[in-house]
């Protein structure tokens, strides 16, 4: 489960004093956060200070940034600014909202949805906001699971209409169409069986695209930068009738949706009902999955970078299950409860039970190497999936 504020502040001390006692027991410096590195050959980090972020009364499944805006989408009814205590200052927001990257303050931008947001993802051109989830009203519209926003306005929108049967849980888009993943079995009252399908961006038109995905669902999709192939992660056992590539992990062609190679599936191999890929997300050269097992089947608890082509680059294998991870300025910051670093050079090996230290770990990878830090704030990081009670 996502780590909630309050434990995190209820910890912060317990966290700090472990790391310390454990430092002094290895003979090793803790690795910190470090905005101005001493050492050329260390990397730039940017730190656990936390902002002032507006704040929900509920769980934030997803965010997306355009800009210099945070579009939030999650299950939540209310916000309020920061430093306003649970319950004063409040303003309506259900399910999505947006606030100033800079700033925190929360923008005018306020649909009204009767159902939660669990993915969201812009048009390249950051003209429009895609979101999916369990609704099937925006602003009194029907809109099945799936909406469309103008940017500019803030306004649906009206020419693209897909819809979908079902939860949706992932969403990727490029230029010329939209493409989501979930429970679904139909798309406008076209059969999707295999749980995936894609819509044009100018009407919302159901495409021949069918992936099929068996066993489970999608937790995440990346589109690549050449819009020419989706990468699918989640809990799936097999994906187009493959289970290597396929077993939480694979790849199409955007066009067809036939599968492509995708070589990091033989050797993180997570799905089925207490296993998954929980998070993917990608830059301009490599795609990042971060993946939990919880007894299940499935041999990592980590996460993986690999290249476009699906070649796997390196592996921060620090056992304890990860949830979602960011790269920025050469770095990945990792969000999950990671707690043993040492397969992978960790510079602190954090050997504890889950539910102390290992909360709190927060890890950056750059290469293949890994450092490790305890903090007891959250990282400001997009794409990471978070509960703010």
């Amino acid at each position: 489960m996502p780590v909630t504020q309050r434990h995190v502040a209820s910890f912060t001390a317990m966290a700090s004093a472990v790391a310390l006692v454990i430092t002094a027991m290895v003979g090793l410096a803790p690795a910190l956060a470090d905005t101005a590195p001493a050492s050329a050959n260390d990397p730039q980090t940017v730190s656990a200070d936390s902002l002032p972020t507006a704040q929900i009364n509920g769980v934030v499944w997803d965010q997306e940034i355009v800009g210099n805006t945070v579009y939030v989408g999650g299950n939540f009814s209310k916000a309020r600014p920061a430093g306003s205590a649970p319950g004063t200052n409040e303003v309506p927001r259900t399910d999505l909202m947006a606030y100033n990257l800079q700033t925190g303050v929360m923008t005018s931008f306020a649909p009204v949805l009767n159902g939660e947001v669990r993915a969201l993802d812009s048009s390249p051109d950051g003209t429009r906001l895609y979101a999916v989830g369990t609704f099937t009203t925006v602003n009194g519209v029907a809109k099945n699971r799936i909406v469309a926003f103008d940017m500019a306005t803030g306004a649906i929108v009206t020419s693209f209409a897909a819809a979908a049967n079902a939860s949706l849980y992932a969403v990727t888009a490029n230029a010329a169409t939209v493409f989501f993943a979930g429970n679904l079995t139909s798309a406008n009252g076209v059969a999707r069986p295999g749980h995936a399908a894609a819509a044009l961006a100018t009407t919302g038109g159901t495409t021949g695209w069918a992936p099929n995905l068996q066993g489970g669902r999608a937790y995440g999709m990346e589109v690549s930068p050449d819009g020419s192939k989706v990468v699918f992660g989640g809990s799936f056992t097999t994906f187009n009738g493959s289970g290597n590539p396929g077993f939480g992990l694979g790849a199409v062609n955007t066009t067809t949706g036939a599968s492509l190679p995708w070589a990091t599936n033989s050797v993180v191999r997570n799905a089925g009902t207490k296993a998954a890929i929980y998070g993917l997300s990608s830059d301009a050269d490599s795609v990042y999955a971060s993946a939990y097992n919880f007894g299940g089947t499935g041999n990592t608890e980590g996460t993986a970078r690999s290249s476009w082509d699906g070649t796997l680059i390196w592996l921060a294998d620090c056992r304890g299950d990860n949830y979602s991870a960011s790269s920025s300025g050469g770095v990945v910051y990792i969000t999950g409860h990671s707690h043993q670093c040492q397969w992978v050079g960790g510079a602190l090996a954090l050997v504890l039970g889950h539910g102390v230290v290992s909360v709190y770990a927060a890890f950056v990878s750059v290469a293949d190497t890994m450092v490790s830090y305890a903090s007891g704030l959250m990282l400001p990081i997009a794409e990471c999936r978070r509960r703010v009670l």
